[in-house]
């Protein structure tokens, strides 16, 4: 049971309840916010374009590559339309062929998920 503060309660083998406070979840209330920006071409050669579309950032946002092992291999800052541009370019001739998954995200907010091949 979560209270209106947010905490969280477990009931017990005996029937009573045991306070765990804060307890990190993956699924963070508005954590993941609907973003129209898109990704192509999928599947890429050389490179992929990250465009934000008419996305309005006001904080700092990272594109990053995680490969299937979960590890992250490429990590870049994004500006919401630099200069009237929402399109960032990002080289993949370093990767490896293969799947990779990619976040687009805030400090606050996951703003997309995705994954692209890279061949």
């Amino acid at each position: 049971m979560i209270d209106a503060d947010d905490n969280k309660w477990i009931s017990t083998n005996d029937g009573g309840f045991a306070f765990y406070g804060i307890i990190p979840t993956v699924g963070i209330k508005n954590s993941f916010v609907a973003a129209n920006i898109n990704l192509y071409p999928n599947p890429a050669k050389e490179a992929i374009t990250i465009d934000l579309g008419d996305l309005e950032l006001n904080e700092a946002a990272t594109f990053k590559v995680i490969d299937v092992l979960g590890k992250e291999v490429k990590a870049i800052h994004l500006n919401s339309k630099a200069n009237g541009v929402s399109k960032t370019a990002l080289d993949l001739k370093d990767l490896e062929n293969g799947v990779y998954f990619y976040t687009v995200s805030t400090n606050h907010s996951i703003l997309k998920t995705g994954k692209f091949v890279k061949n």
